[in-house]
């Protein structure tokens, strides 16, 4: 019984070393998502909004910045079209997930969708992090590219 039962023991011990040993050996690398999204605005004809949202998951232990661009390119195109603008970011280095949002509400009267693709081409989203293992990953996505339209036209 008592053999059994050290067996039995040692057996336990072994799986925990074991499954301890395989978690470092099989990092998983951080997650990245990105989008761009053009949305209406409940109740008005041409005021639209781009919603831009990234985020990192599977990155606890990891150094991470997210950067969204200074949205307002769309005021370059002819005239001030932006009413309001804003960017917010949880990055909790508790938190295995981090994120960054950012948005402009504009005037789109007189302006086609790839017109503002277009305006929005040069404007990138950055991520980079560092992994505890020290690799740096770097990315980098325009928003003009990701932009997707989610309107009702």
């Amino acid at each position: 019984m008592k053999q059994k039962l050290l067996i039995l023991t040692i057996s336990i011990a072994l799986i925990f070393i074991i499954i301890i040993i395989f978690k470092q050996i099989i990092s998983v690398e951080p997650q990245i998502t990105a989008l761009a999204e053009l949305r209406d605005v409940p109740n008005e004809k041409f005021m639209k909004e781009i919603y831009i949202e990234a985020s990192i998951s599977n990155a606890k232990n990891c150094i991470r910045k997210i950067e969204i661009p200074n949205l307002l390119s769309i005021d370059k195109i002819d005239k001030v079209r932006s009413k309001e603008a804003s960017t917010s970011e949880i990055n909790n280095s508790n938190s295995a997930k981090a994120w960054s949002i950012g948005k402009i509400t504009f005037d789109m009267q007189g302006l086609t969708f790839e017109q503002l693709k277009e305006c929005y081409l040069e404007d990138k989203i950055t991520i980079n992090i560092v992994t505890s293992k020290n690799k740096k990953l770097n990315y980098s996505y325009s928003i003009g590219e990701l932009l997707v339209n989610k309107t009702n036209k």
